[in-house]
């Protein structure tokens, strides 16, 4: 759409690693090149995992964002919005996969102030840079008062406004511990290693969340390894002797998708892949290069079973949809899930609409303005974005100073991270973090849990779901190895006499209660005290009967069936037998002959207190049964 149409025009500025295409001309950090598409990226170069595939399918995706906001009517109404290209690491140049280290922080400095200074119709940034290199642009292009939205830079440096107040974001390790403590708290786990990369700032500093949320809440941190991004084989061999040392089997990992692969390859190479270790972190397996060639073809089973925890919205709902078919109309091929999550397309595509929704109800309320903005209105020349702002005064930045990140905080954008989006105090998006488990096959994984936004309760959790490297959903026991059992069952020798011993003793509980009931009225069984004795026999009966709960592999529940079963038969045995001999003790110790009525009472008194145990003991074991 040309640009007499329109009232006012703006942009907003795209930083991401332009340097990695070598078609692109560039200024300084300006890309002067108008466009990319698929005819300057050619589709068939795309990998996944690739930085040039990365940024590729993140642009697309914000161009798909900004198409739609331009044909949108009612969001900056009169406004055509451009985009603008900067690139944080500057030209293209010869080796740059060999020699790229994703920080580039001097460089990112420069393009900030040539924002600021060169670029005048840039209003707000939309930037793919990793934490290092987003401190220094965006608190320089804070100081220049420019909304600066990422989707990618996720430290918690970054949560300080007093030194970033036009920063907010849709990615965030805020709250890294307290996901990492809601999980190990859900399996039960009280002991964890914890291995980070030392030298990267976004993990240290979730490595520092991690271990005081931990400690906090009583979980032990066994050790903690800060690493190099490419440790020795000395160091994994330490390691390893430190997790067997204390048996360890949770092991968190803090670092970069290239740090976190090495690792897990490092430990399935030294057979510490297996049923009884479970490895999670905040980051994907997924290194640079393919990883068939740099680990071998072994290495997706190496991550079979690593649980990975980020946030993200699982719900797939008609905006998702809706972003998912601009972008595959963008792309001009068949875009899919796995590519738009894997990418963090969506991360970015909500920065930059929810940032058009934030200019769009930014209002001047200054006296000057508002008389300005009344004659225009008079004069029906333009619209108005909000009482007391005009298209031209938010073209000009003269707008600016009222759009830091509290601005954005809530904006009425029906998001995709979120309906509506909002940000927290810290200028984070509030959402959900999802539980990913890794299947083995290639890089896919399955959703099993999902934690509120809150960060309190798991409004999700699939207990069916394939989680652990066994594929099962139980976690393995937190600890040392578990001695070898013996299950007692039929097909073993063992089992097979205590099945004849428990059938034995309830049939020679079930006959003796028969005889005693058939001849209570006999003169040599009387004497016995037929009730209490029958009480005796079925508490013996029922000691027999739970023993059946020791065969085959018992669950909690039976475990705790038979253990109430065999105290409240012990009762039923015991407490008869107990005030029948103090019964008798009662009639004989005052040496006289007692009187029929006395010794009635004493009869009556011993039962009521024999019933009163049993029905006392009864009752615990019931509620223990059904605790």
């Amino acid at each position: 759409m040309s640009d007499n149409l329109h009232l006012a025009n703006l942009s907003i500025g795209l930083i991401n690693w332009y340097c990695w295409i070598p078609s692109l001309d560039i200024e300084g950090s300006f890309v002067t090149t108008p466009n990319i598409s698929a005819g300057l990226f050619s589709h068939n170069d795309i990998q996944n995992g690739n930085y040039d595939a990365w940024l590729y399918f993140v642009d697309m995706g914000l161009q798909a964002a900004i198409d739609s906001l331009n044909s949108d009517t009612s969001v900056l109404s009169g406004i055509h919005i451009n985009i603008k290209r900067f690139s944080n690491c500057g030209p293209w140049r010869m080796g740059i996969a060999d020699s790229w280290t994703s920080s580039t922080g001097g460089a990112a400095s420069v393009m900030a102030q040539d924002i600021i200074e060169n670029h005048k119709d840039v209003i707000g940034v939309v930037a793919m840079e990793y934490s290092s290199t987003a401190a220094g642009s965006a608190s320089v292009l804070s100081i220049g008062e420019i909304p600066y939205c990422t989707g990618l830079a996720a430290s918690l440096r970054l949560s300080d406004k007093q030194n970033f107040p036009y920063l907010w974001r849709t990615n965030s390790n805020a709250g890294l511990g307290n996901r990492a403590y809601r999980i190990l708290e859900h399996w039960r786990v009280s002991r964890v290693v914890i291995v980070y990369e030392k030298f990267n700032e976004l993990s240290y500093l979730g490595h520092l969340d991690v271990l005081k949320s931990l400690q906090q809440n009583s979980i032990l941190v066994l050790e903690s390894f800060g690493l190099a991004k490419s440790p020795s084989s000395t160091m994994y061999d330490h390691i390893v002797a430190s997790m067997q040392k204390y048996s360890a089997r949770y092991i968190v990992v803090l670092g970069g998708s290239d740090f976190s692969a090495a690792f897990l390859n490092a430990m399935g190479v030294r057979d510490m892949v297996d049923d009884d270790h479970v490895y999670f972190g905040n980051n994907v397996p997924w290194p640079s290069q393919n990883a068939t060639l740099l680990y071998g073809a072994k290495y997706f089973g190496y991550i079979k079973g690593y649980i990975q925890f980020c946030a993200f919205n699982s719900a797939r709902e008609a905006n998702y949809y809706r972003a998912l078919n601009e972008v595959n109309q963008k792309m001009g091929i068949n875009v899919t899930e796995f590519d738009v999550d894997f990418n963090n397309i969506f991360y970015f595509y909500d920065c930059v609409k929810a940032m058009a929704y934030g200019m769009d109800s930014v209002s001047v309320t200054s006296l000057t303005s508002i008389i300005f903005a009344t004659v225009l209105i008079l004069q029906s020349k333009l619209k108005f974005l909000k009482a007391g702002s005009s298209p031209e005064m938010l073209a000009t930045r003269q707008l600016n100073p009222q759009m830091s990140y509290n601005h954005f905080r809530n904006t009425g954008y029906s998001g995709i991270l979120g309906n509506p989006f909002t940000l927290d105090e810290n200028g984070d998006v509030n959402i959900q973090t999802m539980f990913y488990s890794f299947t083995g096959d290639y890089y896919n994984n399955v959703i099993f849990a999902e934690l509120e936004a809150g960060g309190k309760r798991f409004s999700n959790y699939n207990t069916s779901a394939p989680i652990f490297f066994n594929g099962g959903s139980i976690p393995p026991v937190d600890g040392p190895p578990v001695l070898p059992t013996l299950t007692y069952s039929s097909s073993n020798v063992e089992g097979i006499l205590l099945i004849a011993f428990i059938f034995s003793g309830i049939a020679i509980a079930l006959i003796s209660g028969g005889a005693i009931f058939a001849f209570r009225d006999h003169s040599a069984i009387r004497p016995s005290s037929p009730p209490e004795v029958l009480v005796s026999c079925g508490g013996c009966g029922l000691i027999f009967a739970s023993l059946i709960g020791f065969l085959g592999t018992p669950d909690p529940f039976v475990c705790t069936l038979r253990t109430s079963g065999i105290f409240v038969g012990f009762t039923l045995f015991a407490a008869p037998l107990i005030c029948k001999t103090l019964k008798t003790w009662a009639i004989v110790i005052p040496r006289r002959r007692m009187k029929e009525s006395e010794a009635r009472q004493i009869v009556f008194t011993s039962r009521v207190a024999s019933a009163v145990v049993i029905i006392a003991v009864g009752l615990m074991g019931v509620f223990w049964v059904l605790k």
